[in-house]
């Protein structure tokens, strides 16, 4: 039996209701207002204002000033409360740049609408891979962050971009271990950013599998469903 989850969604459309659908049986939130989503998720877009993370607009970024100032206003009120939240592609940068990072305001090779590969590095098994679509021309950088207050997931496995400017439109020095982040976990407010697309239809079954899985265990879905439902017949 699917775990039911309530999903708030401010911008969006089918596809992203369609890929949770295929773990979870998705009830779709049009307000905070009423009852408290299992989770929130923010989806693709322009691209975030670089002022949220202390520079200025760059050559190639384009952004929705209104769009962030309702996201980020949704952000703090659903980390208040402790709901789990997903963000996909500017969704993904979003939670990074709400959660202390900032993001690389121009890269190459990425934003190519095919697939790439990502890799993740697991206990006893190697290294995991799978082709997620690529259509992003910036890039989060949680690294300027604790060690503890995040995780990557899943990275790259090649290095795409042969550039990653800045504000002033030139390369930044990047981290001595920098790797590409495609999957990011930020512990402090439970958010989880997929930078890539599994919802959409090109995207290999497997890999939405994968990613569906880093939803469910990463967010504690499960738990957390059955933590609301024995509130609401206490309450």
């Amino acid at each position: 039996m699917k775990v039911k989850l309530l999903l708030y969604m401010p911008f969006g459309g089918k596809d992203y209701i369609s890929f949770l659908e295929k773990r979870f049986n998705v009830e779709v939130l049009t307000t905070l207002r009423k009852r408290t989503p299992h989770l929130v998720l923010f989806t693709g877009g322009a691209d975030v204002h670089p002022s949220y993370y202390n520079e200025k607009v760059g050559d190639f970024t384009i952004t929705d000033k209104d769009r962030d100032n309702k996201e980020f206003e949704i952000f703090e009120h659903c980390s208040a409360l402790g709901i789990p939240m997903l963000g996909i592609c500017r969704g993904a940068q979003l939670l990074c740049v709400a959660n202390r990072g900032k993001l690389v305001q121009h890269v190459t090779g990425h934003a190519i609408g095919g697939l790439h590969e990502i890799s993740e590095e697991r206990e006893g098994e190697g290294m995991i891979t799978h082709n997620i679509t690529s259509t992003h021309h910036q890039m989060m950088y949680p690294f300027i962050l604790k060690d503890i207050d995040y995780s990557i997931i899943a990275h790259s496995t090649t290095f795409l971009s042969n550039i990653y400017l800045n504000e002033n439109n030139e390369n930044l020095s990047v981290i001595k271990n920098f790797l590409e982040p495609e999957i990011v976990y930020f512990r402090r407010t439970r958010s989880l950013s997929i930078q890539g697309h599994p919802e959409l239809k090109h995207c290999p079954n497997n890999t939405k599998e994968y990613c569906l899985d880093q939803i469910e265990n990463y967010l504690n879905l499960k738990v957390f469903n059955k933590e609301n439902t024995k509130k609401s017949k206490n309450g």
